[in-house]
């Protein structure tokens, strides 16, 4: 056999194996096209049933609307009359025409709303239909999720028998030594940033350190040999803690304590709708965070009502979140400010560690059960509103009082 005969037959031959498939996948194109046909046909049909009602009732007005004309010239025709009784008669129809052009307009409104309902239902019915049509597709393969972002402590890791040292927005602190004690701030490089002696708690703050790793503190007592502590790192302003770091936070009714990122521990009491319990939650939850007495845990109404004076009860200028926002329906979180009453920290009102609060209080709050929608009103009193200036997380609602502004 010739070489080009066998490779007109390999040809054919292979022709032929592809036709054996292509009838199916023309089929198969030509039925989705015919249905979509259909579809569309049936569309238009039922579009047109859904304008049918509008369409007659809107006929009725301009019919009413030409009567109502008639019924017009007919009272200025009897007028030229000068006979009160053709006159009075005609007035009579124009009443009449008038309250059916009335009740037309009515009955032409409701029928059009109705239309619009029923057209925007066939749309929906449409779309479903083509959606079936299509070919399945397989569904999209999740990427892996990386593991939650564990937060890196700032406080330095030192024996359980000595001073505590940590890093905070832009400062650093120190707490546990005896009052009087020599301490001197070391960065990364072993040089001296800043000195200072322990107050009479045996704490001290360094204010304005520059963001970043490797301090330490070495602490001289009196007569006694030096101490260090471990390394810490002080933090950069919008260096934010991530969700996971407030996840294992449990806020109960009553006076809690919560850490914040630098470690410093603030008061934050809880205090539920009136006559509800956590069980009824979740709630529309507010937050107010004030330097007064706020985080008291004892009841502000029941002080009132009785005159007594109640050490443990909130000032009333903090009625906001201790009586107002309960008595509204809110649950209600009463912050102490850092420095100020129950909280721990040092009382630096436009410090950044105070700003930040602001940022932590709202994500400690937010990953609370009982908190309706991730949601939260912020409170706070003039002296305190710094920490209404901090960026609230983006992926929170967040909503400030006019006393924050």
């Amino acid at each position: 056999m010739p070489t080009f005969v066998r490779l007109l037959v390999v040809v054919v031959a292979l022709a032929g194996l592809g036709a054996l498939g292509a009838p199916a996948s023309i089929a198969n194109t030509a039925a989705t096209s015919t249905q979509q046909d259909q579809l569309k046909v049936e569309r238009t049909k039922r579009i047109k049933r859904c304008k049918k009602p509008a369409s007659k009732a809107q006929k009725r007005v301009r019919k009413a609307n030409r009567t109502m004309r008639k019924a017009k010239k007919r009272l200025r025709r009897a007028r030229t009359t000068r006979s009160a009784k053709t006159v009075r008669k005609a007035k009579k129809r124009v009443r009449k025409t008038r309250q059916r052009v009335r009740k037309a307009k009515k009955v032409a409104k409701k029928a059009k709303r109705k239309s619009r309902s029923c057209r925007n239902g066939v749309k929906a019915w449409y779309q479903k239909e083509l959606d079936k049509l299509k070919p399945p597709v397989d569904p999209p393969v999740d990427p892996p999720v990386d593991p939650p972002a564990k937060w890196e402590s700032s406080c330095a890791a030192v024996p359980s028998n000595s001073f505590k040292a940590c890093g905070s927005v832009g400062d650093a602190y120190v707490t546990g030594t005896d009052p009087g004690t020599a301490l001197t701030l070391i960065n990364g490089a072993g040089q001296t940033v800043k000195t200072g002696v322990a107050d009479d708690f045996g704490a001290k703050d360094f204010y304005d350190v520059k963001p970043g790793p490797g301090y330490a503190v070495k602490a001289q007592p009196s007569g006694e040999a030096a101490v260090s502590s471990g390394k810490f790192r002080i933090l950069a302003p919008d260096e934010n803690p991530p969700e996971s770091f407030f996840d294992p936070i449990d806020l109960k009714p009553g006076l809690n304590y919560v850490e914040m990122r630098d470690g410093v521990e603030l008061a934050m009491t809880v205090r539920l709708p009136f006559g509800k319990t956590m069980a009824d939650g979740p709630f529309p939850t507010m937050i107010e965070h004030s330097g007064y007495e706020t985080a008291a845990p004892h009841d502000l109404l029941g002080s009132f009502l009785t005159g007594t004076s109640d050490p443990l009860a909130p000032t009333t200028s903090t009625a906001i979140g201790a009586l107002i926002g309960p008595q509204s329906g809110f649950a209600a979180v009463s912050v102490q400010m850092r420095g100020s009453g129950c909280s721990g920290g040092a009382y630096d009102l436009f410090g950044l560690p105070t700003t930040y609060d602001g940022y932590d209080m709202v994500e400690a709050v937010a990953a609370q059960d009982w908190v309706r929608a991730k949601s939260a009103w912020a409170a706070s009193h003039t002296r305190e509103s710094a920490s209404c200036l901090q960026p609230a997380p983006s992926h929170l609602t967040w909503r400030q009082s006019r006393r924050c502004r």
